[in-house]
């Protein structure tokens, strides 16, 4: 399954870095684990023993996508989110990690992406990239 994050340039791609054990602390949204997305993203989530503590559950990719513009967290969603996240002026990035979760990084067109999103992206592409090895 392809999940993305709220953030970047759509055509700039992330390296791994090491912002590991604190990327979980900062707030993200999650599309709920009442819809099968939000399961299969929970699932993933746990099964690479990941903390699954969004700070927002929400039942719409729209709702996920207008939380992160004013702010309020970064969105992790699918790659069909994605796609429909870039039409609502936010922009998506790829995270790429070999063998694990593809992440997309969904961001305001007008703000780059701060500090806390670069950490949250950084911590996710790290421990992803040494639990699927």
């Amino acid at each position: 399954m392809t999940l993305g994050l709220a953030g970047l340039a759509a055509d700039q791609r992330i390296d791994i870095v090491s912002h590991w054990p604190t990327w979980w602390t900062f707030p993200f949204l999650l599309l709920s684990r009442h819809l099968q997305v939000g399961a299969l993203t929970a699932r993933q989530f746990e099964q690479e023993r990941l903390p699954f503590l969004p700070v927002i559950e929400v039942n719409q990719y729209s709702a996920a996508c207008a939380f992160a513009e004013r702010g309020l967290g970064v969105a992790i969603l699918d790659s069909m989110s994605g796609l429909y996240a870039r039409r609502h002026g936010l922009r998506v990035v790829p995270v790429d990690v070999e063998g694990g979760l593809d992440l997309a990084i969904v961001w305001p067109l007008n703000r780059g992406l701060g500090r806390v999103a670069r950490q949250l992206e950084s911590g996710l592409v790290h421990e992803l990239s040494h639990t699927t090895e």
